[in-house]
């Protein structure tokens, strides 16, 4: 059920439910009456399939409602917190002051990121509105695409961390989720239009994935006492000025023939 790693736990996850004990009988009925018709060979098959499930241990009520009892518990336990991993989707157990203080600690880099007041949150919305009506007016928007944008006005951004299982002292990722923002319903209408483009003009010393990558190393001529090197750039997209993405990506939709944005 469940694995550790460096002092935290995880299993398959608050959602999973093991299931409850099959009433057999009326399950191994239905079953030889929607048989009826196949060959004696083909119900053999079908009969050892059954049997095999019945008798699997995730159909053990005691096992199972033990488990779903365990699960149960942990959700309701404020001493923890309970999330998914940085990498390979497993659910990590952590002590609720660890993961306070990671996200302190990630916080604290005024850096990358610094406190919001009410006032200026109400602010940039005043301004995401105007400018948004000043695109309806001179019809570079429809009406409809204006109520559209506007839908998640009243929403914000947060931030949460994911734990790196993987390394050593369990370090958090920060993840800002903005789906709930006010300008997730822009940004959507935005990645539609720049992200085909984006596919199209990609360098031909690009490599999109991993697969791709271990190809195209598979395929290289390599010299003798080559060395490969990997560079991990740290809060590479806070750490990128707003103003500076904006151009490069004006330059770039230019050349794609997209001349507004």
């Amino acid at each position: 059920m469940e694995k550790r790693y460096h002092g935290q736990y995880t299993f398959e996850g608050l959602k999973h439910r093991y299931p409850s004990k099959l009433d057999k009988i009326p399950l191994i009925a239905g079953i030889e009456t929607s048989i009826t018709g196949l060959n004696m060979q083909d119900k053999h098959s079908v009969r050892n399939h059954v049997i095999s499930v019945l008798n699997s241990p995730t159909n053990d009520l005691a096992n199972s409602h033990h488990a779903n009892q365990i699960i149960r518990t942990l959700s309701k336990n404020n001493n923890i917190v309970i999330t998914r991993s940085d990498k390979g989707s497993r659910t990590v157990i952590m002590n609720t002051s660890d993961y306070i203080s990671g996200m302190n600690q990630i916080l604290s880099n005024s850096d990358v990121f610094t406190p919001a007041t009410v006032e200026e949150h109400t602010t940039s919305n005043s301004k995401y509105k105007k400018e948004l009506r000043t695109l309806c007016r001179n019809r570079i928007i429809t009406t409809d695409e204006l109520q559209g944008f506007l839908s998640n006005l009243h929403g914000q951004a947060y931030i949460y961390g994911l734990p790196k299982v993987h390394k050593l002292n369990i370090p958090l990722r920060p993840i800002v989720a903005f789906h709930l923002s006010p300008t997730a319903p822009l940004a959507q209408y935005l990645a539609k239009i720049i992200i085909p483009k984006l596919k199209e003009g990609v360098a031909p010393t690009s490599i999109s994935s991993t697969p791709k990558f271990l190809d195209h190393i598979q395929r290289l001529q390599v010299v003798p006492n080559s060395l490969m090197i990997s560079f991990d750039v740290i809060n590479l997209y806070p750490s990128l000025p707003h103003s500076l993405i904006l151009e490069c990506t004006r330059e770039f939709l230019g050349r794609m023939g997209i001349q507004q944005i």
